[in-house]
């Protein structure tokens, strides 16, 4: 049993791994946690307001090139560059991704290649 499993009492039995959010507007962030996946560094996990169905949106590619961790958990920081090219450059060939509210590219950006 996971963290987030003995603090909100919900099985992750019928989760999806989603790449973004069709409704963000309806949706709660409620915390990041490491992923369980090898490819990727974290699990954004996201509420419903209503119905309270919860979502897991993976980011972060471990084997890629951050600029720095700003998650509160900085499991990361080593990975950090602190380039602004490295910025620069996800921020150029990511605009329209990054730009869509609870993607993949939404949170790399706000965690991994912010200040």
């Amino acid at each position: 049993m996971t963290l987030v499993e003995k603090q909100y009492k919900e099985p992750f039995l019928n989760y999806i791994r989603y790449d973004y959010c069709e409704n963000p507007d309806e949706y709660k962030l409620i915390e990041i946690i490491i992923s369980d996946q090898p490819s990727k560094m974290y699990d954004a996990i996201l509420r419903h307001k209503i119905n309270k169905n919860i979502k897991k949106i993976s980011f972060g590619r471990t084997h890629g090139v951050i600029y720095k961790d700003t998650t509160k958990i900085k499991f990361y920081k080593t990975h950090g560059t602190l380039k602004k090219d490295s910025q620069k450059i996800f921020r150029i060939m990511n605009k329209r991704e990054i730009k869509k509210k609870f993607s993949e590219k939404y949170f790399a950006n706000k965690y991994l290649y912010s200040d």
